[in-house]
């Protein structure tokens, strides 16, 4: 078995971006489909900082891990149409109770609306 190898960015094609959030860190994948199969473009992780890991909820973590990856590849998904694959269930709770949420996940949301690069 080989590690896939990075594929070049075609920018007249749809990309993806693939995000996910653990008690200790974010990672985002950035892929697109050629002939038919996923190819990996760009891998950005990074730990949470101890503030991060101590007061973070699952749902504030994969709303952080979102926001993380769109600015990791904001060269790439600016101005474009992009399929966001995560934790679905966790970002559609915040969605419907961003009232109940903190301030923190409150300006994420604000941040994806307003930006050119994402509409929720």
């Amino acid at each position: 078995m080989q590690p896939p190898v990075l594929a070049m960015p075609d920018f007249c094609q749809k990309f993806v971006l693939q995000t996910d959030a653990s008690s200790s860190a974010d990672a985002a994948v950035l892929s697109q489909e050629v002939d038919g199969v996923r190819q990996p473009i760009a891998y950005a992780s990074r730990t949470l900082t101890p503030c991060e890991k101590k007061s973070s909820s699952v749902y504030e973590l994969e709303c952080l891990a979102v926001v993380f990856g769109i600015n990791k590849f904001r060269r790439f998904l600016e101005h474009k149409e992009f399929l966001l694959e995560t934790d679905n269930q966790a970002l559609s709770w915040i969605l419907a109770h961003l009232r109940q949420l903190g301030k923190i996940v409150v300006g994420w949301h604000k941040f994806l609306r307003l930006s050119s690069l994402f509409n929720i």
